[in-house]
C-alpha cells in the first residue's frame, strides 16, 4: 500500500488559506487520465489540520538555501492511500476557486510505486500561482462617459488572504494593469494602476469609443514572477446625455 500526502501552496507567498474566500480542489490521475483512489475535486484547504492553513509567515518569508524542503507547518493537506500494481507516474492537479470562479490551476507529476510512503519532507507539493485580483471599480455593469476620464480600481492580495498593504507586502513590488477590450475582443487600452490603499490599486481610463467593453486586471509580483488575473467585468461607454436612456433599457 502506498501512502501519499499532498500539499497545495501559493507561489511566492504563503499557503492557500481560507482567508481568500475560496477553496482548492485536488484531483489525482494516472497517465491515461483515470482517477486514482477516487481522489477527484477533493477539498485541500478545508480544515484537514488545525490552524488557519496559511502557514508560518516568519519561516516562509525567510530566504533559505536551494533544495531546503518547504516548511509546511500548519498548512492544509490531503492524504490518501492506494495499491499500485506497478510503478506509475501520477499527476496531482490543484484547482483554486475564488468566490466560485476558477482562478488558478497547477499540476505536479511524480513517480509512485508499491509500498512508497510520501509523507513529511517527501510529501508531494503542488505550487499554484499565488495572487488574487478582482475589479472593484467600476461595478459591473457601469457606465463610462465617452472622452472623459473614469475611475478604475482593483483589489490585489495573496491567495492566503493577505492584503497588499504596502508594508509587509510593498505595493511597488506589484505591477498591476487593467486591460480593456471592445466587444470584438480587441484590446483598446492597458492602464497601469498604482497602490492607493490596502489591497487596492487605482487609475483612470478615458474611453475613445462608444459601446460595451470588458475590463480585466492582471498582476505580476516583480520580485519572483508570481501572477494573477481577474474575472472579466463589463462596462458600457456612453455619451453623458444617454445615461438615463441606456439605464432604462438595461433595466427592461
Amino acid at each position: 500500500m502506498s501512502t501519499i500526502k499532498v500539499y497545495a501552496i501559493a507561489w511566492g507567498g504563503k499557503f492557500i488559506g481560507q482567508g481568500q474566500n475560496g477553496v482548492a480542489y485536488l484531483t489525482v490521475t494516472d497517465p491515461e487520465g483515470n482517477i486514482v483512489a477516487g481522489v477527484v475535486n477533493a477539498p485541500i484547504n478545508q480544515g484537514t489540520v488545525t490552524g488557519d492553513g496559511s502557514g508560518d509567515t516568519d519561516k516562509i518569508m525567510k530566504s533559505v538555501p536551494w533544495g531546503t524542503p518547504v516548511d509546511k507547518t500548519n498548512a492544509y493537506s490531503y492524504t490518501f492511500s492506494f495499491n499500485p500494481d506497478t510503478p506509475v507516474q501520477l499527476t496531482f492537479t490543484v484547482d483554486v476557486y475564488h468566490n466560485g470562479i476558477l482562478m488558478a490551476t497547477a499540476s505536479q507529476q511524480q513517480m509512485i510505486w508499491p509500498g512508497i510512503v510520501l509523507m513529511g519532507p517527501t510529501s508531494v507539493v503542488v505550487v499554484v500561482p499565488g495572487l488574487l485580483t478582482n475589479v472593484v471599480e467600476p461595478e459591473s455593469p457601469l457606465f463610462f462617459y465617452n472622452q472623459q476620464p473614469g475611475a478604475l480600481s482593483v483589489n490585489v492580495y495573496m491567495m492566503c488572504g493577505c492584503e497588499i498593504d504596502n508594508e509587509f507586502w510593498p505595493g511597488k513590488n506589484f505591477k498591476v494593469r487593467a486591460v480593456i477590450t471592445n466587444e470584438e475582443g480587441q484590446q483598446v487600452a492597458s492602464i497601469p494602476l498604482t497602490w492607493s490603499s490596502a489591497a487596492t490599486f487605482s487609475g483612470t481610463w478615458t474611453p475613445r469609443a462608444l459601446g460595451p467593453h470588458i475590463i480585466q486586471s492582471f498582476v505580476v509580483e516583480t520580485t519572483n514572477g508570481n501572477t494573477g488575473c481577474s474575472a472579466p467585468v463589463e462596462a458600457v461607454v456612453v455619451e453623458p446625455e444617454e445615461v438615463v436612456e441606456v439605464d432604462i433599457e438595461v433595466e427592461v
